[in-house]
């Protein structure tokens, strides 16, 4: 692994101009989470494994979810979607608006040429030859963060290789700025501040474009450039003091609703998060769907209810597990299972394979034919909502599918068919996204208890 014990002050600069490394650096067991992830993803790309690279990795890291409860909103599942994009990102793409943001550009500051650089030995591009005289050239810094009074400063100013460096920075932004001028199909919008007659941006470019910037607001046919036309409209966006137009008007692009916000659910929704009055009541359930697979398993009570370690390791060993295996392979699957969430010591390998045996008789006795899919990810679409998740058992016979999910409470057997009611919602979502992708009618929804020995089958 990466030297982790890199200087703490180090990191910590790093991470005031990339603020989301800071999330990995809060503490030690979390950074060393991320830096065998990013000597994974090396390996994988056959790359060196650096320091360097190692805060780029988590720089790049993804922002963390700042509404747990509702989830995140989709930016392009919709008409009436906003979409927040760079430049870059948005090639080859269309919107029926777009406001193009960040025009106000300021020309860095310092020498340009520094650092590296592609050069070109001849101007004209050779397709038969395209390294034909190019190198890269490296210019060090070597007085740190200072540029005023270095004495280096002012001939690399003035320098040739300076004056080509900001050229190509400047061809840099013309594309940029074509880009984002091909994006919009209807409307574009170019804002700038008052008070500024030329945005510095008209600068960069060679089109001859000319904008309504001075007279009233209003529409207008303007030359754009190379004797095209092209309606435009001015519109000064001031704090008004007068009171709100009428409802009846319609001359504004973008109307804000009155009042609050309305809530809106989630757009993707896991099915274990539904709750159990989120569902219809199911009826009682008959006496032949309660399976009594056998003795219930003496296991060690977890001290939190919740403890996911217990479950993760069940449901990778029923996962990973085949019947016909041998003895000393299956134990050792269930070993690994234990071992890798936390060394969970609750039960033994035995029990596990005690538990998978007993299921896969009653599946054999019950669908003698049937496909069996292990941890299947599902997904549909509910209304306006996504529907995402994992089924733990699939069972597909010719006349239609039995779903089967594992719960691992340390339960006697008589509470278990209460118990089973609590997720009826979450195998309804399952079932109805195995009917949409299979064809075949869900017949029944089963709720494993592998510890207490119970299969509950609901009809969905």
């Amino acid at each position: 692994m990466l030297d982790l014990a890199i200087e703490r002050s180090r990191a910590r600069e790093v991470c005031l101009r990339w603020p989301r490394a800071e999330l990995a650096l809060a503490n030690i067991e979390m950074l060393r989470m991320y830096a065998a992830r990013y000597e994974e993803n090396c390996r994988f790309r056959q790359a060196g494994a650096t320091t360097l690279g190692l805060l780029l990795y988590l720089r790049d890291l993804p922002a963390p979810r700042k509404d747990e409860k509702n989830g995140l909103q989709s930016s392009e599942e919709f008409e009436d979607a906003v979409t927040v994009s760079t430049y870059h990102r948005a090639k080859g793409r269309e919107w029926q608006v777009v406001v193009l943001g960040d025009l106000d550009r300021t020309p860095r500051k310092g020498p340009q040429c520094l650092g590296v650089h592609v050069i070109p030995g001849e101007r004209a591009f050779d397709p038969a030859d395209p390294l034909k005289g190019r190198w890269i050239r490296y210019w060090p810094w070597p007085y740190g963060g200072m540029s005023s009074n270095a004495p280096l400063y002012d001939p690399l100013a003035a320098s040739e290789e300076e004056d080509y460096a900001r050229e190509q920075d400047r061809r840099e932004y013309q594309r940029l700025l074509y880009v984002g001028f091909t994006r919009a199909r209807d409307i574009l919008v170019l804002p700038t501040r008052s008070g500024s007659p030329e945005p510095p941006w008209l600068a960069d470019l060679d089109g001859g474009l000319t904008l309504p910037l001075e007279g009233e607001e209003g529409e207008a046919v303007r030359d754009f450039g190379g004797g095209g036309k092209v309606r435009s409209r001015l519109r000064r966006l001031v704090e008004s003091v007068e009171p709100p137009a009428a409802a009846g008007e319609s001359n504004r692009w973008f109307v804000r609703p009155e009042g609050e916000p309305p809530e809106r659910e989630p757009l993707h929704v896991s099915p274990s998060s539904l709750k159990p009055e989120e569902a219809a009541a199911a009826g009682p359930l008959p006496a032949e769907a309660v399976e009594d697979l056998g003795e219930k398993i003496a296991i060690r009570p977890p001290r939190d209810p919740k403890d996911t370690p217990i479950g993760n390791a069940v449901h990778a060993f029923f996962a990973a597990d085949r019947e016909n295996l041998p003895e000393e392979k299956r134990l050792e699957i269930a070993a690994r299972c234990r071992a890798a969430n936390r060394g969970v010591d609750n039960f033994t390998d035995r029990d596990l394979i005690t538990a998978a045996d007993r299921l896969h008789a009653h599946i054999r006795k019950q669908w003698p034919d049937a496909k069996v899919w292990r941890e299947l990810p599902l997904e549909c679409r509910k209304g306006e909502q996504a529907i995402r998740g994992v089924a733990d058992l699939v069972i597909e016979t010719e006349e239609g599918i039995h779903l089967v999910d594992h719960k691992t409470q340390p339960l006697e057997k008589a509470p278990c068919p209460i118990e089973a009611r609590r997720f009826f919602p979450q195998l309804a979502a399952y079932a109805e996204a195995l009917e949409k992708a299979l064809g075949k009618p869900c017949r029944t929804a089963a709720v494993h208890f592998p510890f207490a020995g119970v299969l509950v089958k609901m009809p969905v």
